[in-house]
C-alpha cells in the first residue's frame, strides 16, 4: 500500500464509518417525520370529516359546545406533533451539516495525497471516469468547493466538474453529494479508488 495511504488509514476509515453511521441516524429521523406527518394528517382529517362538520350545524348547544371540545382536544394532539416535527427537522439539518463538514475532511485527505504525490493536478493519473469526469478532477474540484461553498463563488474548473456531473453549485458544502456519487460507503472502495491515482 501506498505509504500516505497507510498513514492515513485511521483517520480516513473513522470517518468513513462515522458518515455510514450518521447516515444510517439520518435515515431514522427522516422516517420519524413522516410517521409524524401521517399522524399529522389523520388529526386533520378527523378534524374535517363530515360527522364534525354536521354536529356543528346542528343549532343545538349541546352539539355545538361538543363539538368546541372535540376540536380543541384534537388541536392538543396536533401542537406537540407539530413541535416534534420542528425538534426533528432541526436535527436532521444539524446532521447534514455534520455529515457534510466529515465528507469534507475525507475529501480534503484525498486530494493532499494528490498533491503530496504529484504537486500538481494535471502530473496526477486520471482514475476512473465517473458522468465524464475523471477521479482526480471530481476529488480535487469537490474538495475546492467543499472548503470555499460560503463564499459561493468557484472558479470554472470546479463549476464545469458539477455541471459534467449534474450537482448544482450553491453557497452550501456539497461534499457528501460527491462522496455518495464515488460511494465511499467503506475504507476498501476508498482505498482502491486512491491507489488507482497514488500507485
Amino acid at each position: 500500500m501506498n505509504k500516505y495511504l497507510e498513514e492515513t488509514k485511521f483517520a480516513t476509515s473513522n470517518l468513513i464509518d462515522l458518515v455510514t453511521t450518521e447516515m444510517s441516524s439520518l435515515n431514522e429521523l427522516s422516517n420519524r417525520i413522516n410517521t409524524l406527518a401521517n399522524e399529522n394528517n389523520e388529526v386533520h382529517a378527523k378534524l374535517m370529516s363530515n360527522e364534525l362538520i354536521d354536529e356543528g350545524m346542528e343549532s343545538n348547544h349541546i352539539h355545538v359546545a361538543a363539538m368546541i371540545r372535540h376540536v380543541k382536544f384534537q388541536l392538543e394532539k396536533i401542537d406537540p406533533l407539530f413541535k416534534d416535527k420542528h425538534l426533528l427537522e432541526l436535527s436532521i439539518e444539524s446532521k447534514k451539516e455534520s455529515l457534510n463538514a466529515l465528507a469534507g475532511a475525507i475529501l480534503q485527505i484525498a486530494k493532499q495525497g494528490i498533491s503530496i504525490a504529484y504537486g500538481k493536478l494535471n502530473s496526477c493519473p486520471n482514475g476512473r471516469s465517473i458522468k465524464g469526469e475523471f477521479l482526480k478532477n471530481i476529488i480535487w474540484q469537490a474538495r475546492n468547493q467543499s472548503l470555499h461553498y460560503e463564499e459561493g463563488k468557484f472558479n470554472k474548473d470546479v463549476q464545469e466538474c458539477f455541471k459534467s456531473l449534474g450537482i448544482t453549485l450553491s453557497n452550501k458544502n456539497l461534499a457528501m453529494d460527491i462522496i455518495y456519487l464515488l460511494e465511499w460507503d467503506n475504507y476498501e472502495t476508498y482505498k482502491s479508488d486512491m491507489q488507482s491515482l497514488l500507485e
